[in-house]
């Protein structure tokens, strides 16, 4: 003799049996009317921690500051970091005393004589600074850091764009002509593939005349040091894309490498000895990174849910989602898909750790068959169709699959909240009898 113990089953009334003994009347009947709800379960993710973009990019390099960045709190589908790196700042004295040769010459000058930097004598080379900085950072450790956070189906990603902006500013009436060049170098900033070398301005063969700015004062908000200014508005001397170079960090040979800048500045203008020899200007060459997290899809990610929410401590849950503890029984199974008067799918997105345009594809494989359906990622209600109820009777453990598509080509962003919150669950009315016994 065996007893109910739940009614746990596709309509919340499979029966299963203990071990306790007691008298089985003839007949046993179930009358059922009511909703039953069966959830999938939580899933939920929060990224915070395994993306903390700031603390993967934080430098000791006092010259190099990495900001949150919100340009004008607009866009919340794309988390963006600003990089600053102050690239050069001198007094106007001290680059004449660096430059020996010009120094020797401009010492012979009588007081009061006016200097032309654009036609100086012969054998006096033109006034000039130069030399290199390191960002402290490599490109990889955010692809690498996505790939770790959300799954190996990441690694096919690049980055789309990077805007880079140069402020140039040369006070007391100087102009300046320079050569800027983005390129990976070692630990002490020597390079190692000038095939992947980025001009920002200039050439290998020549310099560019700069426009002159200054960095804009960034606007920070007190309570999140967020920066809101948006510094595609501000003018600059040169704004250019770096994604192409920023991708070829994967080809990079030493993983100690790191993102550098070289500048090779000619400064030009008239001005008089006392002036060369003063203090009266200050040449500061600032570079920003302003750094989206978002990419470029180079191949199709396939991204099971279930997998993607897992924690690595837990072991991943293949119990029934009816509660089942073993098959339903060929006997029982028609009477059990009689009683149902309707059955849906009701599920709703509340919130992604990523975005892609044009889309992103979500996909349920009901019965674990890989024979998935394609439905509106947001939410929605999907009527069961008798094929359907039958089916997932029929399949022990039913644990429906969930995976989500991001396309070739599509373009695939981090937002500023990267939390991952979908709820779904069957729902299943019911009306009549069962008979148990």
């Amino acid at each position: 003799m065996k007893k109910a113990s739940a009614l746990l089953s596709l309509v919340s009334i499979f029966l299963l049996f203990s071990g306790c003994s007691w008298e089985m009347p003839e007949k046993v009947s179930v009358k059922t009317n009511a909703i039953y709800n069966f959830s999938f379960g939580a899933l939920e993710k929060s990224l915070d921690e395994e993306l903390d973009f700031k603390t993967i990019l934080a430098t000791d390099n006092e010259d190099v500051k990495i900001y949150d960045y919100f340009p004008q709190k607009k866009d919340t589908k794309v988390q963006q970091f600003l990089i600053t790196m102050k690239v050069f700042e001198k007094d106007l004295h001290e680059i004449v005393q660096d430059n020996a040769v010009f120094n020797a010459f401009l010492q012979n000058c009588p007081a009061g004589v006016s200097i032309n930097l654009d036609s100086l004598p012969a054998g006096i080379p033109p006034l000039t600074v130069s030399g290199s900085e390191s960002f402290d950072f490599n490109p990889t450790t955010i692809l690498s850091s996505v790939k770790e956070s959300m799954g190996e189906e990441f690694s096919s990603i690049q980055f789309c764009t990077i805007p880079a902006y140069i402020y140039c500013y040369t006070g007391g009436g100087l102009s300046a002509d320079a050569t800027l060049k983005m390129y990976y170098g070692d630990e002490s900033k020597n390079s190692i593939s000038p095939e992947y070398d980025c001009y920002i301005a200039g050439s290998a063969i020549g310099k560019q005349s700069l426009e002159q700015t200054l960095l804009p004062e960034l606007i920070i908000e007190e309570d999140s040091l967020t920066v809101v200014s948006d510094l595609a508005l501000e003018k600059s001397t040169v704004n250019m894309n770096i994604a192409d170079f920023m991708n070829n960090a994967i080809n990079v040979p030493q993983e100690t490498s790191q993102a550098c800048i070289n500048y090779d500045i000619s400064l030009k203008g008239e001005l008089t000895k006392e002036q060369l020899m003063g203090s009266n200007a200050k040449i500061v060459v600032y570079a920003v990174l302003a750094l989206p997290i978002q990419f470029k899809v180079t191949d199709d990610i396939f991204l099971d849910i279930r997998k993607f929410v897992q924690s690595d401590e837990t072991e991943e849950d293949n119990s029934d989602i009816f509660g089942r503890t073993e098959a339903t029984g060929l006997a029982d199974k028609q009477q059990y898909i009689d009683v149902i008067r309707s059955a849906s799918l009701i599920y709703s997105t509340a919130a992604l750790p990523f975005v892609a345009e044009p889309g992103i594809i979500f996909s349920i494989d009901m019965i674990g068959d890989n024979s998935y359906k394609d439905y509106v990622l947001e939410g929605g209600n999907i009527t069961l169709n008798y094929d359907d109820i039958h089916k997932m009777i029929d399949t022990f453990p039913l644990r429906p699959n969930l995976q989500i598509t991001i396309q070739k080509d599509s373009v695939f962003s981090v937002p500023r909240n990267r939390t991952f919150n979908m709820s779904l669950m069957i729902n299943l009315i019911t009306d009549g009898t069962i008979k148990l016994f």
